[in-house]
């Protein structure tokens, strides 16, 4: 603590310290407040990949047994937006040496929690898991010339 010769300095001290808290105070008061930064939604987080696609894929025979076996495959990829954006349906048609890959990805996004899911299916498996308790058959999309997935 500061010493003082006399009471008048010390009550100047006091008086400039109570104006300097008063006027900063009041400084920080009056400055416009800065809009916190909307949370960023995720809504459009896949909007890049709406369009057709070349596309490359390349795929493990045999996972999960120490194989290193891939199969190459080349063909497209249709992306859309579904419901004004809360969902996208990718197509994906490719064909190679070992065979042809029809597949869907539907993604559909849960504003409440901002989050994605993803739920796939290949037209020679048959079903798609959509959540724990449904599947969505997709007998009627299976491949002729017997695809493989």
């Amino acid at each position: 603590m500061k010493r003082y010769r006399s009471h008048r300095a010390r009550r100047t001290a006091r008086v400039a310290t109570a104006l300097c808290v008063t006027l900063l105070s009041g400084s920080v008061l009056s400055q416009p407040a800065v809009p916190a930064p909307a949370a960023h939604d995720g809504q459009h987080d896949f909007d890049f990949e709406i369009g057709q696609w070349k596309t490359h894929v390349r795929r493990l025979l045999h996972p999960l047994t120490g194989s290193t076996t891939w199969a190459d495959y080349d063909g497209t990829t249709a992306v859309r937006e579904v419901w004004d954006g809360r969902a996208n349906l990718v197509e994906l048609e490719v064909s190679g040496p070992a065979g042809r890959i029809e597949a869907l990805s539907l993604r559909l996004y849960n504003p409440a929690g901002r989050q994605w899911s993803l739920n796939f299916a290949s037209a020679s498996g048959g079903t798609a898991a959509i959540n724990d308790s449904t599947s969505l058959s997709l007998a009627s999309a299976r491949s002729a010339s017997g695809a493989c997935a």
